[in-house]
């Protein structure tokens, strides 16, 4: 896939739309950079929007800065906890956790905090 400009961005150009140097970073898909930072959080760059960060204690931060494409959700699913997923109704984007017995549905939101399980914590 190529960005806005006809091709794709060079790792070095989406390093450079973190806040800070990752220590470790590698292209996972086109446009899409997985991070770790010095402080041990992990996440995702699709562009020029960090849409997951993973902290230490396996809380997960999710953010679309309101590109809520198909990709940008196809990326955010791959990174969820198992039983859990985005998907949209009516245009509406939701968070689906599912358990043995039950589907919980929530608003997605930009920002949304889970835990390691799945279980929003805040938006």
């Amino acid at each position: 896939m190529a960005n806005y400009l006809g091709r794709q961005r060079t790792i070095a150009e989406l390093r450079s739309f973190l806040p800070v140097e990752p220590v470790s970073s590698k292209r996972i898909a086109p446009n899409t950079l997985e991070f770790k930072l010095a402080n041990g959080t992990c996440g995702i760059l699709f562009h020029k929007t960090v849409i997951a960060e993973v902290y230490p204690n396996g809380r997960m931060r999710l953010d679309t800065a309101k590109h809520q494409t198909a990709t940008t959700k196809d990326r955010l699913n791959c990174l969820l906890p198992s039983g859990c997923s985005i998907g949209a109704e009516r245009g509406k984007w939701f968070y689906f956790q599912r358990t043995a017995d039950k589907v919980a549905k929530h608003p997605f939101t930009d920002g949304m905090v889970i835990d390691a399980e799945g279980t929003p914590v805040s938006s």
